[in-house]
């Protein structure tokens, strides 16, 4: 047969489905509607897969990159630890396996931009010389940072969004400078509009020159490392080869830091990994649900195909009687099927582009700043194939049903005839299908809307109401000894802002309510060396335990008599007795923070535990061993202020950075945020996931329902001479509906059997996305399966009361 003979046939096929199409046009429409709601999220959760995972990082021979933390032995998985700048010299030196090293860190407090209107806020990345060529990437103005740069005081490079924001794209301020922290920093470059790296919005990259704290401190563990493959290595290769330079420098190391390992990460998987810890499991579960869900669709339209074909039987039997082969038959349904699914991916695909347009604009979560979220080729080639597949899929069993029937008793039977057992089989085995998906999602719904609540309801152990949060940095001139100390710095911003109107009480100290910060090892006076470096070292004003509402459980909390002069004390927590005192009355005993080393502590009271966010695992807190210091004793160079106030906290923003401003007039409150703000900014991911998840799990179970009450419906009019036969014999109308009942219940407890099974089984696939619920609680389980099975009695019920109240006389009228 020819191409044109093909062509011919096909297009003679797609007028008869568009005809068919026509003179239905309900069928058609909820069929199309149905398969573009699947296609659609599908497609939109695609472009976000894509855009994280798999389209190319902006870098030169992106592949060859790789990221290196150290860890310890055993922890390879749970454990990422900074590198030091001596490490980073060490391997730029030694290295065989990488071409190229280089470092940078986010682990800082952000900086202040003065000289340009008010002083505000911005985001400045310390980094090594090399960052940007290890990268591959040159700046589209000026130029990156050489080796020359670590002469001067302050070089710097922009980001393409600050050049334009801030400096209003003007190229002429190449070679000027910026006053940030207090100093001026000469502009060398601005980056392309394209380039990111963790973190993402980066305003600019600071050269670790000579006086730059990464350099004077070559032991602190701070730096990020990048490093690229040389000609044949691979991660694994440089990994050992950085470990066993490491375990040359071990005489440099701080104790607590001593045996570490490096572990290799590919670039795109860790830069994705650093924006959210879930993201990439997360979009891959996303991504499987709205495949289920257009499982699903397809199974509810492969059911709507079957009746719409056996209302067509007697069509059939005649174009067979009159000659058209099975084959023939079979091509047209495929036809249909398909462009059923053609008209359904066109819709979809335009659903998904206005969804991901509202994904841009809202940005509900964070993604790498490299992904870019586009309906490019990768996606569009998903879109296809999940069209097709979904066209074949619903469209295979119709097509066999049909090649299959028995034409000529079709003939016989004219338009009374009623579907044959295999065909009813079919139509219940398409329903069961849809209950057992149905019930995994309604349990993974329910697990993650679980997980999601519980997570922002855990206790933390301070009381978070009414409490506003700010950090503040010492300016450069006081952090170099030519202003105040600090704590007087601090003190005296602690009184402006106490002085306000609607503030109850302020506090400060050296790290985050709700993260884990300043990380060391402890010495305990006559026991043995702890080499554990999990003990937060935390200076802190005098009130800061009353103004958080951290209870005292034992001895006392610090008193206007500790004094910078008087004996060095501290208050622990419960966590650390625990674990390194072994519940022994501490009052009294002395500790020491290992590196660098500290003056030794009298311990006076004991607080309650405050749980903590985990820095490595999303749907997690922790309770760090806890040993507070007092800040006139040893005094930090940055605070985390926390002000407790009668109303909304952020009503006072305003009043709070025009009072830090009269102390300091470059003084500027950064990460300024409620408690419950902060708190809504750990958990946003989770609640998103949660939501997503509620969401297509509703519309499985509605497609669930309109499976089962197709089922039930259709079953009424296909037997509903057989039923006026019952009730002319004398049944009663209970009986006939505990008949139509019994049918569809049977399918549907099946149906939830199997799916009961598999959400179990799936349910361990999402340990890392749940908190304070187990995937295998049984309860979850019962309740999932009780709302599928409330739907399915409610959507039973109408059909079956229609065939109760069928008339006998009429049906045998009729027949």
């Amino acid at each position: 047969m020819s191409f044109l003979a093909i062509l011919n046939q096909v297009f003679r096929d797609l007028r008869l489905a568009l005809r068919l199409f026509r003179r239905n046009p309900v069928f058609t429409a909820i069929a199309i509607a149905t398969l573009a709601l699947g296609i659609g999220a599908n497609t939109a959760v695609f472009s976000i897969v894509n855009a994280v995972m798999f389209r190319p990082l902006p870098y030169r021979a992106p592949s060859q990159l790789g990221f290196f933390w150290e860890g310890r032995p055993g922890w390879v998985s749970d454990s990422k630890i900074f590198a030091s700048y001596r490490d980073l010299r060490e391997w730029q030196t030694h290295s065989r396996q990488l071409e190229s090293l280089a470092g940078y860190t986010w682990a800082v407090v952000d900086s202040v931009l003065t000289g340009s209107g008010e002083p505000h806020s911005i985001t400045a990345i310390p980094v090594t010389t090399n960052l940007f060529g290890v990268l591959g990437v040159n700046a589209q103005y000026g130029r990156t940072f050489l080796a020359s740069d670590e002469a001067e005081d302050c070089t710097i490079v922009l980001s393409h969004r600050f050049w334009q924001n801030e400096l209003g794209s003007d190229a002429s301020r190449l070679g000027s400078m910026l006053q940030i922290n207090g100093a001026g920093c000469r502009i060398v470059g601005v980056m392309p509009a394209s380039f990111s790296l963790h973190p993402a919005g980066a305003d600019l990259w600071m050269l670790a020159d000579r006086e730059s704290f990464v350099v004077t401190h070559p032991d602190l563990h701070i730096l990020a490392i990048v490093g690229r493959l040389a000609a044949g290595a691979t991660l694994s290769a440089a990994a050992q080869e950085l470990s066993a330079l490491r375990q040359g420098m071990e005489a440099h190391a701080p104790d607590s830091m001593r045996g570490l390992v490096v572990n290799p990460y590919e670039l795109h998987e860790e830069l994705a990994w650093l924006t959210g810890r879930n993201l990439r499991s997360g979009l891959l579960l996303l991504l499987g649900v709205v495949g289920f869900v257009l499982l699903m669709a397809c199974l509810n339209i492969a059911n709507l195909v079957l009746e719409f074909a056996s209302r067509r039987r007697q069509e059939f039997a005649i174009r067979a009687a009159l000659g058209c082969s099975r084959w023939r038959l079979g091509r047209q349904m495929v036809t249909e099927t398909l462009l059923l699914a053609l008209l359904g991916g066109l819709l979809g695909a335009g659903l998904a582009a206005a969804c991901l347009s509202a994904f841009r604009a809202a940005r509900p979560v964070a993604l790498p700043g490299s992904a870019v979220v586009a309906l490019d080729y990768r996606v569009l080639l998903f879109t296809l194939l999940i069209t097709g597949f979904s066209g074949v899929l619903f469209g295979i069993f119709p097509a066999i049903q049909v090649t299959r029937s028995g034409m000529a008793n079709a003939l016989r039977q004219g338009t009374r005839g009623t579907p044959s057992r295999a065909h009813r089989s079919l139509e219940g085995l398409l329903v069961i299908g849809q209950v057992s998906l149905c019930l995994v999602l309604l349990v993974g719904a329910s697990l993650l809307i679980q997980s999601a609540i519980r997570m922002a309801k855990a206790p933390l152990g301070i009381r978070g109401d009414h409490v506003l949060l700010f950090t503040l940095a010492l300016p450069q001139s006081s952090a170099a000894g030519s202003a105040k100390p600090s704590t007087e710095l601090f003190d005296e911003a602690v009184a402006r802002v106490r002085a306000l109107p609607g503030v109850l009480d302020v506090a400060y100290g050296s790290g985050d309510p709700l993260a884990i910060a300043g990380v060391n090892a402890v010495n305990i006076e006559g026991m043995p060396q702890s080499l554990q470096d999990d003990v937060c070292f935390t200076p802190v004003s005098g009130n800061y335990l009353k103004t958080l509402g951290v209870p005292l459980l034992q001895g006392r909390a610090f008193e206007p008599g500790d004094s910078p002069t008087s004996p060095a004390v501290a208050v622990v927590n419960r966590a650390f007795v625990r674990r390194y005192l072994q519940n022994e009355n501490p009052i009294g005993k002395r500790i020491q923070r290992e590196h660098p080393r500290g003056p030794w502590l009298s311990i006076i009271g004991v607080a309650e535990d405050t749980r903590k966010r985990d820095a490595l695992h999303e749907m997690a807190y922790l309770t760090p061993p806890q040993v507070y210091v007092l800040a006139a004793q040893q005094p930090p160079q940055w605070a985390a202020f926390a002000a407790r106030t009668s109303g909304d906290p952020m009503s006072l923003a305003p009043s709070v950075r025009h009072a830090l401003a009269a102390v300091n007039s470059s003084w500027v409150p950064q990460k300024v945020a409620s408690i419950e703000e902060r708190l809504d900014e750990i958990t946003a991911a989770a609640r998103l996931r949660a939501r997503l998840l509620g969401a297509f799990a509703a519309l499985g179970l509605l497609l669930a329902v309109i499976g089962i009450y197709g089922l039930v419906a259709q079953t009424v009019t296909d037997r509903r001479h057989e039923i006026g036969i019952r009730l002319a014999l004398g049944a009663q109308r209970l009986e006939i509906l505990k008949l139509v009942l019994g049918q569809g219940t049977q399918f549907v407890a099946i149906g939830a059997a199997f799916g009961a099974v598999a959400a179990l089984a799936l349910g361990r696939l999402m340990d890392s996305f749940l908190f304070g619920i187990q995937a295998s609680d049984p309860a979850v389980v019962v309740t999932g399966t009780a709302v599928l099975a409330l739907s399915a009695a409610l959507a039973m019920w109408v059909p079956a009361v229609r065939s109760s109240k069928v008339d006998p006389a009429t049906v045998l009228r009729d027949s």
